[in-house]
């Protein structure tokens, strides 16, 4: 039963974060490398600024496929960026609440965990970005660290 309310929170958190998408100012897409377990992951997030364009909220999704396990991770991570200097570079960090959703595939039953994840990285202000995120599906025993890059798309 507990499973399914952390299903219900999620799902009603992703409703609540619909609106927002369409006053979003990027939209970004990533891919990269999970370890332990060897894993290729994909994802996209939209992204808007809170009081500056230091503080951003990003909601998004990741998919992680690979070494039998099929991962879902959703959430949303308050950023912080701090620009380097005068030469379009950021650091970001960030963490938030997170759904980590692991399944393995030769066994019945899905993990669904609740948590936090983390983020850090860096960026240009282009768009393009290399982070390492983590989190981990606690109930499946499955820690979650991923390295990859990315782009955001923002209007104007």
């Amino acid at each position: 039963m507990a499973h399914g309310r952390r299903l219900l929170v999620a799902c009603a958190a992703a409703a609540w974060f619909l609106p927002i998408a369409a006053a979003a100012q990027g939209v970004g897409f990533q891919a990269g490398a999970a370890f332990d377990p060897e894993q290729i992951y994909v994802g996209s997030h939209i992204e808007f600024p809170l009081v500056s364009d230091q503080l951003v909220l990003r909601p998004g999704i990741n998919g992680a496929f690979g070494a039998g396990w099929r991962i879902a991770a959703i959430g949303g991570e308050f950023i912080y960026r701090v620009t380097l200097g005068g030469t379009g570079w950021r650091i970001h960090q960030g963490l938030g609440p997170g759904v980590n959703i692991a399944r393995f595939m030769d066994v019945d039953g899905t993990h669904v965990s609740g948590g936090w994840n983390y983020v850090f990285g860096f960026g240009h202000e282009n768009g393009f970005f290399t982070e390492f995120r983590g989190g981990q599906a606690r109930d499946a025993g499955v820690p979650l660290l991923w390295i990859g890059v990315g782009v955001t798309i923002r209007p104007g």
